[in-house]
């Protein structure tokens, strides 16, 4: 490996790590929402019993809400936070395969190629931002 495939290696594992950290705020918002859209339908149905509804309206309108709830998990959850979660697991994978790489390949492409200790510790600084990325999973 030269020093300039490190360089692009190192720059291409930084993009997909601000894909995964988008990818893990989206998947945070899909799941507040699914938290708030059963709030509200709970909040809905007791609304409803309160009103003095009669039993079989208020048993009709908790059904409806149970379903509903459950549709809203089910659908976001299949359509929308199972494939961003697993994009952001596979490249997860990738940055930390990558990242130990290129930790492991640095001290012997700095040696071989002559590298300043300038150089070399800014190197060893970006990957090290992975460090707390490799830690959190």
């Amino acid at each position: 490996m030269s020093t300039a495939d490190f360089y692009d290696t190192l720059q291409r594992i930084e993009s997909v790590h601000l894909t995964v950290e988008s990818a893990n705020e989206r998947l945070h918002r899909y799941v507040v929402g699914q938290v708030v859209a059963g709030v509200v339908l709970v909040v809905a149905a007791a609304s409803v019993v309160a009103a003095g509804a009669p039993a079989a309206g208020a048993a009709a309108v908790g059904l409806l809400a149970l379903g509903g709830g459950a549709v809203i998990a089910i659908g976001t959850s299949r359509l929308l936070i199972r494939p961003v979660r697993t994009q952001a697991r596979r490249d997860e994978a990738m940055v930390v395969e990558a990242a130990n790489m290129l930790r492991e390949i640095l001290p012997h492409l700095a040696r071989r190629e002559q590298w300043g200790p300038v150089s070399y510790r800014l190197a060893e600084t970006r990957i090290a931002r992975f460090q707390f990325f490799l830690e959190d999973r």
